[in-house]
């Protein structure tokens, strides 16, 4: 057969012979017959080839005007490797794919428009005659502005295309876009092109066994067995596929990069397309598909792998991939697949276009679960389109777990608010014993009447529970964005009325991981932080920030303020060198204008924290530059420079007259103005240094501040102004001051004494 093959094709090409075979024998079963193609009628078939003597073939409607599509069933031949290259002078080539068993798909494309192609068994054969016809009938009009094959691959057009999909314009709604209950698959994918005829039935583990051993014998016979370790592979790649090991049927393949064999570029390229989409590899995918692309695959069958990349990633845009695919190809879980791409994106009414057929002509009138899926679809379609009658009537023939909800949701929709309410045990009650699809779509309904009654607590439940249940589901909803809509307005409001202890309840009963990918909005999480701050709960605050700051760095979200405040809690407690790392991310980024100033005094006082003085100073200068912080940062570097007795550094920077300012007169601490006080006591201005110890007396905190400042006040001030408290003289700084306060009264007695003597 392979030595008559190229004999036989030479002969096609260029019109010599009308027929080669008028019978078939069991070892050789070949015919083709060219047709003058210049005659209005054909008088006998343009090619012919074995098909088994069982074999029916049905075309398809047709969608593509260059292409028509045949669908054969109990073919016992591999038609792939028979007719690779075949053509003739209306055929430019076929493509034949295995989608089943002994089932085929053949894609014939025709070098013109204007012809149409009849499809005949007759003894074992098919003949395809190939006649004239002016207006070639449609399955319906194409989809116009559709984007090229090439465009698939092409990372420039995906990111210029963006499809926003936008909740369907009811007042509740099932689960919608990539959340679509019973999506389609990968692994629903079959079309086969060079499948081994090792392959061709049933695979079980002892072919597996007698494919390993030629792979293991090719490779045993090193370089002289390249041919055969290449075939070896793949056939037990194949195996693998087959008994549905798609992993080990990867690696196989991948043997075949630089042992091909005798095996065509285009079937390794197509092999390896789909044991990546069997194990959801989808780079991996999109480069066999490109390859196979350029080798010649047909589009409609690069189309629809990309299909399901797009379906599961959304990568290339869905809606355009739906209508290019739906352009392609009439093969119906082709259109299916089509039609639900363009439902995820929200192209409802485009989609009734491509489903409407499948169901009026009944092509899953044989396969129960496609045609309940696309039922389901259409039911959908048309409540969105406001046919409610043909949505009910279409979800009454939906998988049946899924049409109960669908029933109570039209129901819901025809009787408005107050039958919601009625509605709710019946959707519990199936949101807790139904299948997981059914569970799932009760209780975004559920969520929804919360919301929509405006019971927020029961709703911002019902969401958090949805989400930890479903949580596979929830990401591809928008239940995370109504649950982090409610919870951020929720914890806003608290916020404003100071409701501390309720802000830190609502976080941690609605608060879950997979909220976290839902965050829009960063100062929700810096209240939340506020609110266990207040409450002394830093480690606390420091989680809720930590875990804002990471997911938003890993988004590539700038939040400058979550950040700061995250160095700033650093600081508080005592991880001086994290607050700094973290600031330093802020200088990588940019800092904004308006916190430029508290970020240099933030790292000034990490700085400072840390007795890297010569730092804090530079960021204090730094500080003392923005406006906003000059005052305060002139205050904290001169109270540094007293604290580390540079007394002339620090009365240099401020007089008691700039401690009277407003923003100076906000610093709570007492040390600043308590050590700044000594210092003026050094330098001999008295006055100012009284001043700066008054205050600092007032901000005391502890006994031993406050005693410390009431003592300097008495030992350079008026002594008898300090009215010392019952028990305080028992403390050092209490004895000082009593002791200031006899050594005046001795003093003034002495005076009097000596005045009277005088006398």
């Amino acid at each position: 057969m392979d030595m008559l093959r190229p004999i036989f094709k030479s002969l096609v090409l260029i019109g010599l012979i009308g027929s080669l075979w008028t019978g078939y024998s069991s070892g050789l079963c070949l015919f083709f017959g060219i047709s003058n193609a210049q005659a209005s009628q054909p008088t006998s078939p343009e090619l012919r080839f074995p098909v088994g003597r069982n074999a029916q073939a049905r075309s398809l409607p047709r969608i593509n005007p260059r292409m028509v599509e045949i669908i054969l069933r109990d073919c016992d031949r591999n038609l792939s490797d028979m007719l690779e290259g075949i053509h003739s002078p209306n055929i430019r080539s076929i493509f034949a794919l295995n989608i089943g068993e002994g089932t085929w798909l053949l894609r014939i494309v025709l070098t013109r428009t204007d012809v149409h192609v009849d499809a005949v068994v007759t003894s074992g054969g098919l003949d395809l005659w190939v006649r004239p016809e002016d207006d070639v009938l449609l399955m319906r009009q194409p989809f116009s502005s559709v984007p090229t094959v090439e465009n698939l691959f092409d990372d420039e057009w995906i990111n210029k295309t963006v499809e926003n999909v936008y909740p369907p314009q009811l007042p509740l709604r099932f689960l919608y876009g990539e959340a679509i209950a019973y999506p389609m698959q990968a692994g629903d994918f079959r079309a086969d092109i060079g499948q081994p005829n090792e392959v061709g039935g049933n695979v079980g583990w002892s072919d597996i066994d007698r494919a390993h051993r030629q792979y293991i014998d090719a490779l045993a016979n090193g370089q002289s067995y390249l041919k055969e370790r290449g075939e070896a592979a793949y056939t037990l790649g194949w195996s693998y596929m087959r008994m549905g090991f798609s992993r080990e049927a990867a690696y196989y393949f991948s043997q075949l990069t630089l042992t091909p064999g005798n095996i065509s570029p285009l079937y390794i390229s197509l092999a390896k397309a789909k044991a990546g989409l069997y194990t959801s590899d989808w780079d991996s995918v999109k480069s066999a598909l490109s390859r196979a692309y350029r080798f010649g695959a047909d589009d409609a069958t690069i189309v629809e792998g990309m299909a399901y990349v797009s379906l599961a990633t959304g990568s290339p845009p869905r809606g355009a991939t739906g209508r290019l695919l739906a352009n392609l190809t009439s093969r119906p879980e082709s259109q299916l697949l089509a039609g639900e791409l363009m439902q995820m994106a929200g192209l409802y009414e485009e989609s009734v276009a491509v489903l409407q057929p499948l169901f009026d002509d009944e092509h899953f009138i044989d396969r129960t679960d496609l045609q309940q899926r696309l039922a389901l679809r259409l039911g959908d379609a048309a409540v969105v389109l406001g046919d409610m009658e043909s949505a009910k009537r279409y979800w009454l023939m939906s998988p049946p777990d899924i049409s109960e909800v669908r029933q109570i949701l039209g129901l819901m929709l025809e009787k408005g608010p107050d039958f919601w309410v009625q509605s709710i045990p019946s959707l519990h009650q199936i949101s807790r014993i139904s299948t997981p699809v059914a569970r799932a779509e009760a209780m975004y309904l559920l969520g929804q009447i919360d919301t929509s009654l405006g019971t927020w607590k029961d709703a911002m439940l019902l969401w958090a529970e949805f989400m930890k249940t479903f949580p596979e589901i929830a990401e591809k909803a928008d239940a995370g964005e109504i649950l982090w809509r409610l919870y951020s307005e929720r914890i806003k409001s608290l916020y404003k009325r100071e409701e501390w202890v309720k802000m830190v309840e609502n976080h941690e009963k609605i608060w879950s991981k997979e909220l976290r990918f839902f965050i829009d909005d960063p100062i929700t999480l810096i209240y939340v932080a506020e609110a266990y701050e207040q409450l002394g709960l830093t480690d606390q605050a420091l989680k809720v920030l930590f875990i804002g700051f990471h997911l938003l760095n890993e988004r590539n979200i700038y939040a400058p303020d979550l950040i700061y405040y995250l160095a700033e809690l650093y600081g508080k407690i005592d991880r001086e060198q994290d607050g700094l790392s973290t600031l330093q991310s802020l200088e990588q980024q940019g800092i904004p204008k308006p916190i430029r100033g508290n970020v240099r005094l933030l790292q000034a006082q990490l700085h400072r924290d840390l007795q890297e003085h010569d730092q804090a100073e530079t960021a204090y200068r730094a500080a003392m530059r923005e406006s906003q912080t000059a005052e305060i940062a002139r205050m904290e570097l001169a109270a540094m420079f007293a604290e580390i007795e540079s007394c002339k550094k620090a009365v240099g920077l401020v007089s008691g007259i700039f401690a009277k300012r407003e923003s100076i007169q906000e610093i709570d601490s007492p040390l600043p103005f308590l050590n700044l006080g000594q210092c003026f006591l050094e330098e001999g201005r008295k006055t100012e240094a009284l001043l700066l110890l008054d205050y600092a007396q007032k901000r005391a905190v502890t006994e031993d501040e406050r005693l410390r400042a009431r003592y300097l006040l008495a030992e350079y001030g008026d002594p008898n102004a300090i009215r010392l408290q019952e028990g305080e003289e028992e403390s050092i700084w209490g004895a000082l001051i009593k002791e200031t306060q006899e050594t005046l009264a001795f003093e003034e007695e002495f005076k009097k004494w000596k005045e009277k003597s005088n006398k």
